[in-house]
């Protein structure tokens, strides 16, 4: 777990990337997980993403 974490952390400052994560899937829900250090960006993107999951999987938008 660490190790992916320092993983995730260098691709992240040294790709200026934006990471998103973790997205747990093949659950029945929407889960996700924030850190305690995320900022208001880091959130915004998130509910973002869970909002267009839920929408998919009840069938409210088309996943093409």
């Amino acid at each position: 777990l660490s190790s992916g974490n320092i993983a995730y952390k260098i691709t992240q400052r040294l790709a200026s990337a934006r990471a998103f994560g973790p997205l747990l899937q093949g659950t029945a829900g929407v889960i996700h997980d924030l850190s305690r250090g995320c900022d208001v960006d880091d959130v915004v993107n998130v509910a973002v993403i869970a909002a267009c999951q839920a929408a998919g999987r009840d069938g409210l938008v088309s996943q093409t």
